[in-house]
This record gives structure tokens, C-alpha cells and sequence, in this order.
């Protein structure tokens, strides 16, 4: 499991690399460092998440949702939007290597499920509806919406490491 996600981080930053070598242009959405900045939105957004999430019980076992945590599914809905532009746009940009059309499949793919799980949270946290609480609501809505959505997104990108050759990315010697 630790080499198949090795090889995947490989591949993925081999990716970062050929895609900023497509295009010399400053304009381009494909610089690495715009990959950076949607990597520290997200970083952000999950710390704001756990933050508000561990302090939204209270001493009575009462579950208040904190504004910490409205702000931190926000930032992921930013940070979605940023990915599906950025899929969108590298279909129809990226070179046919096996490499780049894989990961780029398991990314489109799994977007869908994304969404679901990101309107769960954004239902549950920001919209206050009981049902999609993840401590109270409905145990069929956080199975099927949340935990089922994130064994689907898994499995697509083990499955996109899996097809992956085994010296991608590996230095040469």
C-alpha cells in the first residue's frame, strides 16, 4: 500500500512537471504553484473543519455548529470549484501519456462523488439540516452520501496507482 502511494506521489508530481513544461506562458492555470496554493486551501479548509468541529460540543453534550467550520466547508467549495476548472481545462490540454490520462480520468471521475460528499457537509454544516448531521441526522444520508462517496473516490485513484508502471517518477541511477 505505501509503494502504491508512493508511486501515485511520483506520478503526480510528474505530472505538476510535464504540465508546466506544456506551456512557458505566466498566464497558464498549470503552474505548479497554483497546484501549491489549491493544496494550501484545502489544508486550510480541513484545519478550520477540525478546529470548529472539536469545539462545537459543549459541556452538556450539546452539538452547536461554530463558525470555524461554516468557513472551512466554504474554502472547500472554492477549492472544488478551482478543481473542476482546472480538470476541465487540462482535458483538453494535457499530452496522451498513459501517466497524465489516467490520473486525469480518476480525477474527472471522482469529481460527482466529491460533490456529493461536499453538499453533505455543506447541508449538514452551513444549510443547519438535521438529517445530514453527521452526529444526530440519518444514518442512511451519511452512509450513502458521505462514507459511500469516499470508498468510491478511494478506489478510484488505488485504481489509477494500480495501473500506473512501477518506475515512474523513480530517479535515474
Amino acid at each position: 500500500m505505501v509503494r502504491q502511494s508512493r508511486r501515485c506521489d511520483r506520478a503526480v508530481t510528474e505530472t505538476y512537471d510535464s504540465v508546466d513544461s506544456m506551456k512557458d506562458s505566466r498566464a497558464s492555470p498549470f503552474r505548479s504553484i497554483r497546484f501549491r496554493l489549491l493544496q494550501t486551501l484545502i489544508i486550510v479548509g480541513l484545519i478550520l473543519s477540525i478546529i470548529g468541529g472539536t469545539s462545537s460540543f459543549s459541556s452538556d453534550k450539546t452539538y452547536t455548529v461554530k463558525p470555524l467550520s461554516k468557513v472551512g466547508i466554504i474554502l472547500y467549495i472554492i477549492a472544488y470549484a478551482a478543481e473542476v476548472l482546472i480538470a476541465v481545462h487540462a482535458s483538453r490540454l494535457l499530452p496522451t501519456g498513459e501517466v497524465e490520462k489516467g490520473l486525469l480520468f480518476a480525477v474527472i471521475a471522482a469529481l460527482p462523488f466529491i460533490l456529493v460528499r461536499l453538499v453533505y457537509s455543506a447541508l449538514g454544516v452551513i444549510g443547519g439540516v438535521h438529517t445530514f448531521n453527521s452526529f444526530s441526522g440519518s444514518v442512511a444520508a451519511f452512509a450513502i452520501m458521505a462514507v459511500l462517496t469516499e470508498i468510491v473516490v478511494v478506489v478510484f485513484f488505488l485504481s489509477a496507482g494500480r495501473r500506473m508502471p512501477v518506475g515512474v517518477g523513480q530517479p535515474a541511477v
